[in-house]
């Protein structure tokens, strides 16, 4: 059996209820619905990717308010397998409500963003985070470039802090720290790539900065990053890049998944966690390259194999599965030995 792997996602967390209706409802009426559900959104959703793959342990680092929504966050989290010790409770702040109704006559959605006086989208003090590095010990710290505060200060610290050397596995003597850089562009973004080992973008990043080829912008931004930084870009559902600057690869990987009729491959504008399905995958096969072995999995991962196991993960979720289910689906196919079952899965080169 393998070591147990302990990645730590920091940022935001937002509370997202999705109603689904016939018909809209005109003003002053009720939403009749026909179903309802209430999500998490932010810095949680690849611990979800990750929570379904074997020999992980997962936390979440943010804030959160004594209100009810903060309440209902914690305990849907804990019931994900999240851990969420690490969440720093705070009397002035609160969690951001998105209201979502879908009507199902024309597939037409239309979204509430409910933000009160007491929402917060910082990341906790640094007092709280030093308190946090002192008591625990992670193989791979995540930050969800969305933060809105506070993002390049808690970096800053962790890049540097004592407290996160000396872990049985490490990279660069230290825990490994990625970002991602998803949808909107932050003023402050690129003062906070140089303490990332590995950052992630996406097409619409890549667009809104004035690019229309993944290969030009990886170059571009190498310029921006850590000397030793492994960049990956997310272009669609089914196609992604990567960039080491640690080996001077150039690489591409393609998903041999269909994604689902609606389809945003042409118009790559939002995640809906295949993003994040993605940096799951890149975690959890850079990690288990790191160690060797992680005991589970089928094959030794060069950058070749990490950016296909990430980009089939993204190709499950496009394809319409959820999140916790992508690890089940990949251990069928042959990624992972059957501990089990005492039998070892088929090669899992075959099954891409």
């Amino acid at each position: 059996m393998g070591r147990i792997l302990k990645v730590l996602s920091a940022g935001n967390l937002e509370f997202t209820t999705t109603c689904s209706t016939s018909s809209y409802p005109k003003e002053g009426s009720k939403v009749k619905s026909k179903s309802q559900s209430s999500t998490i959104q932010g810095a949680s959703n690849i611990l979800i990717g990750l929570n379904g793959l074997p020999d992980t342990k997962t936390f979440v680092y943010s804030q959160l308010g004594r209100d009810l929504n903060s309440n209902c966050v914690k305990a849907q989290l804990e019931d994900e397998g999240i851990s969420t010790e690490h969440i720093h409770k705070s009397d002035s702040g609160g969690v951001p409500h998105t209201f979502i109704i879908h009507n199902t006559s024309n597939n037409m959605t239309t979204r509430f963003n409910h933000s009160n006086s007491n929402s917060n989208t910082s990341l906790p003090p640094l007092e709280f985070l030093d308190d946090v590095l002192q008591r625990s010990s992670f193989d791979w710290v995540h930050f969800d470039g969305q933060t809105t505060a506070n993002l390049y200060e808690t970096m800053k610290y962790i890049r540097g802090n004592k407290y996160l050397s000396g872990l049985d596995v490490t990279l660069n003597d230290q825990a490994t720290i990625s970002i991602s850089c998803f949808s909107r562009l932050k003023p402050d973004i690129e003062d906070c790539l140089p303490f990332a080992d590995v950052v992630y973008f996406n097409k619409e990043f890549v667009n809104k900065s004035g690019f229309d080829d993944a290969r030009t912008f990886l170059l571009f931004m190498s310029l921006r990053v850590s000397k030793k930084a492994n960049l990956y870009c997310i272009w669609d559902e089914r196609t992604t890049y990567m960039l080491s600057l640690k080996t001077s690869e150039f690489i591409k990987a393609e998903s041999s998944r269909r994604p689902r009729t609606h389809s945003r491959t042409r118009s790559y504008t939002s995640s809906n966690s295949i993003d994040e399905a993605f940096v799951a995958g890149t975690i959890y096969g850079t990690l288990a390259k790191a160690i060797s072995t992680s005991g589970h999995l089928n094959i030794k991962f060069d950058n070749q194999k990490i950016l296909q196991f990430a980009t089939d993960m993204l190709g499950l979720k496009a394809a319409g599965v959820p999140l916790k289910d992508l690890g089940g689906i990949l251990i069928k196919e042959g990624w992972f030995i059957d501990f089990n079952n005492g039998i070892y899965s088929s090669d899992s080169e075959g099954s891409i």
